[in-house]
């Protein structure tokens, strides 16, 4: 890195202040800003106003709401982040997570008008609530750790633990909603990993120097991968519950996997941008 992309603990520090600085915000509008208000930035999908697609992520229907998406926003943006600079790609971080602060929250209420407005016009309501961008930071979570093995290891060493990985999380969704894991879905994952397996050892060119991690740095990319891995699933958990009406409101699991699988495009595309 030249001169002026060396990272400074100022630097640090000014980005954990602008990172800190969105749950502040976010938590004055709930806080401060007049009820009647925050219901005018909220999506109404019977009569949709154009600003509400972008607005209505920044207003929450409950304390309880604006504190699970809070939480789940510092976990993913805080292990993003830290594995970003441990790859020396803060740019890359900062403009994933720009592009995913503007463009997400359009996606996934946009998604919400076809499907309650389309699909569903029996539900009625407001639409709310950050977690739609809280599941694309999951994604953006999920596409670093995967970015990070491969430039620990090697491209199809990656290839290999990221779709491992998907398919770890659709069995903790099969968990979550059928209450065990079906055989025909578990076993299907587990061919799914073997093939995967067989794959990168036949297309792994025995020739080529390898590099070996030993000792304590080892331990540590276990120990990181391990943690990464929990967050991801307790990400899932928190964003696809098994009970989909709480507090009297309905959570829109939609909106999470739209958001989920957004932040996984959008970083992805971002990365062959810059």
């Amino acid at each position: 890195m030249s001169n002026a992309d060396q990272l400074t603990p100022r630097k640090v520090v000014a980005d954990l202040g602008v990172l800190g600085s969105l749950p502040v915000f976010l938590a004055a509008i709930y806080f401060f800003v007049p009820v009647p208000i925050q219901e005018q930035l909220a999506l109404d999908h019977q009569n949709v106003q154009f600003y509400t697609l972008f607005t209505a992520v920044y207003v929450h229907a409950s304390t309880g709401h604006l504190v699970a998406n809070l939480t789940g926003y510092a976990i993913a943006i805080s292990y993003a982040y830290w594995l970003c600079l441990q790859m020396e790609r803060r740019k890359w971080f900062w403009g994933t997570t720009g592009l995913l602060l503007i463009v997400v929250p359009a996606v996934t209420n946009a998604a919400n008008v076809v499907l309650f407005g389309s699909y569903l016009p029996e539900v009625s309501g407001l639409s709310r609530g950050f977690s739609g961008v809280v599941g694309a930071f999951g994604g953006f979570l999920f596409v670093v750790f995967v970015f990070a093995v491969r430039d620990a290891y090697d491209r199809n060493f990656a290839q290999l633990v990221g779709m491992s990985l998907f398919l770890l999380l659709l069995v903790i969704l099969e968990f979550v909603y059928a209450g065990t894991i079906r055989p025909v879905v578990g076993g299907a994952v587990v061919v799914g990993i073997g093939f995967q397996v067989i794959g990168y050892f036949y297309e792994r060119d025995p020739g080529l120097p390898s590099r070996r991690i030993v000792g304590y740095e080892l331990i540590v990319q276990i120990v990181a991968a391990i943690l990464i891995i929990l967050v991801l699933s307790y990400l899932i958990f928190v964003l696809f519950p098994s009970k989909l009406v709480q507090n009297g409101g309905f959570v829109n699991i939609f909106a999470h996997g739209i958001g989920f699988l957004s932040g996984i495009s959008f970083s992805m595309i971002y990365d062959q941008l810059i």
